[in-house]
């Protein structure tokens, strides 16, 4: 399908092997990391902020009772 594509266009579309693309995604890999580091960090100091303004609620009477 590409190829008929191609040549009714004139040319042919360069496809590379698999092994470049890999190679290539390699400079992609600590992009990722820092971008997932800075995502957790985010959701735990959202976290982190969420839990220290909720006001104290007080203990059950039932609850603090040790069988």
């Amino acid at each position: 399908m590409i190829s008929e594509l191609a040549s009714s266009v004139g040319t042919e579309l360069p496809l590379a092997h698999v092994g470049h693309w890999l190679a290539n995604l390699l400079y992609l890999a600590p992009v990722l990391v820092l971008a997932g580091g800075i995502a957790y960090q985010r959701m735990a100091d959202r976290k982190a902020r969420a839990a220290a303004e909720e006001p104290d609620r007080p203990r059950d009477a039932d609850s603090s009772k040790t069988d």
